[in-house]
């Protein structure tokens, strides 16, 4: 045996043998598909990223995507694809000014194989870019839910950057948030993307805005109505001085709310101290909100008071006239009845006052036929108190008024009566 091995006649001829073999062994394809050494031809496609400076951009770009071909043997076949998830294709424009350009194609982040990229370049026109800041204008689209109403939209960003060709950015007249407020019951606030429009509202392409995107916020008010404020005396000045007037500013409020809680409302009441005062004065008085309001705007009101010394004043031989008498009644007084009235009030309105201002009527709403005696009120001017009124009561006579003519007043001088007849009721 060991004469056999040392032949080298027969070592050459295993040598050759197993050489042989080995050829045969790699070179012979592997027909199961199952060889992680086999030679394969994949092709991955991917968007072009074109790096420039940043005051250049792209105006023209030949193509759009490239495609990877790999063209080795790799040991992780498998796994090739999610190596190539990282992989970018850059054309680095960065040096580049205005015009065409021919630039190479890298590949950044590749595993270790062998490819090819096609295209292996591409042709780009860059320009040069501007970038102006234009104003933001909000859209509000729909309406709020029936009685509710929308206020003025505001962002979080005024003015953006507008970026791109000039002849772009200078179509660009306002880039434009649009915001829904259908069906809206609350305040609305929503973050949504800008868009460059030109002075007809049509999209400018082609430029990009810096931020993207801005926060618009729209108020949702509920029903309202204007009413009017009314002032509620509370307390009384020093003794020897008057109120002369009082001036509410704003005289009307909006009132929102509840839609039942504002049917029929036309007024709101707020209380004015005027305990004690001797001179004028101005408050600042906060409007009292009642159940079922939400809101009270403007808040407050300033009240003005007014307030000036007081001075008395009689008016004797005011005649008397008839009101509010009953449906159905006849009533009656003395022919040239009159009553003496005591007034007290502001020097200024007090010493306008004449006779004409002062009107005494006797009140028949509460008279009954077969009274004999009525009740004298005064009509005056605002601010002016009636202090007295001699005599208070005066007589009266009071029939059905189908019962024939009244008779003379009791204890009323002679001659025709002054008589008024309430409406007769209808059948």
């Amino acid at each position: 045996m060991d004469k056999f091995l040392n032949n080298n006649i027969v070592l050459r001829v295993i040598a050759v043998v197993l050489a042989c073999v080995l050829w045969f062994t790699i070179n012979t394809p592997d027909t199961g598909g199952n060889n992680a050494q086999t030679a394969a031809a994949t092709n991955f496609p991917y968007a072009i990223h074109v790096e420039l400076a940043p005051n250049m951009m792209v105006s023209n770009l030949e193509n759009a995507t490239a495609v990877i071909e790999i063209s080795s043997n790799t040991p992780n076949a498998s796994s090739l694809p999610a190596d190539m998830m990282n992989v970018q294709v850059v054309a680095d424009a960065r040096g580049l000014g205005p015009g065409t350009h021919t630039v190479q194609l890298q590949a950044l982040n590749m595993p270790p194989v062998r490819y090819t990229i096609v295209p292996s370049s591409i042709t780009v026109t860059l320009e040069q870019k501007v970038t102006e800041s234009k104003p933001v204008q909000v859209m509000v689209t729909g309406t709020p839910a029936s009685g509710y109403q929308a206020g003025d939209a505001t962002t979080d960003v005024q003015t953006v950057e507008v970026s791109g060709a000039a002849d772009a950015v200078g179509r660009v007249a306002t880039v434009t948030a649009q915001v829904s407020v259908s069906g809206a019951k609350t305040t609305v606030s929503h973050t949504v993307p800008l868009g460059p429009v030109d002075k007809s509202g049509r999209p400018v392409p082609g430029v990009e805005v810096d931020p993207v995107n801005v926060t618009v916020t729209v108020p949702i008010t509920p029903p309202q109505v204007s009413v009017q404020v009314t002032p509620a005396l509370v307390g009384s000045p020093a003794a020897g001085y008057a109120v002369a007037g009082i001036t509410v500013s704003p005289s009307t409020v909006a009132v929102a709310g509840h839609a039942d809680a504002l049917k029929g409302l036309s007024s709101v009441t707020v209380p004015v101290d005027v305990q004690g005062l001797k001179a004028t004065q101005t408050q600042s008085i906060t409007v009292p909100i009642r159940t079922g309001w939400t809101s009270v705007t403007p808040s407050q009101v300033q009240v003005t008071v007014r307030i000036e010394p007081m001075t008395t004043r009689t008016f004797a031989n005011v005649p008397l006239q008839l009101e509010n008498v009953p449906s159905g009644l006849q009533v009656s007084v003395a022919p040239n009845a009159t009553v003496t009235v005591h007034v007290a009030g502001p020097q200024s309105i007090v010493g306008r006052l004449t006779t004409n201002d002062v009107r005494a009527y006797v009140d028949a709403s509460g008279l009954q036929s077969g009274s004999t005696r009525g009740p004298v009120d005064v009509h005056i001017p605002e601010w002016v108190q009636v202090t007295q009124v001699s005599p208070a009561t005066v007589p009266v006579t009071v029939a059905s008024a189908g019962g024939g003519p009244a008779g003379n007043a009791a204890g009323g001088a002679g001659g025709a009566n002054t008589t008024a007849t309430g409406n007769t009721p209808g059948p």
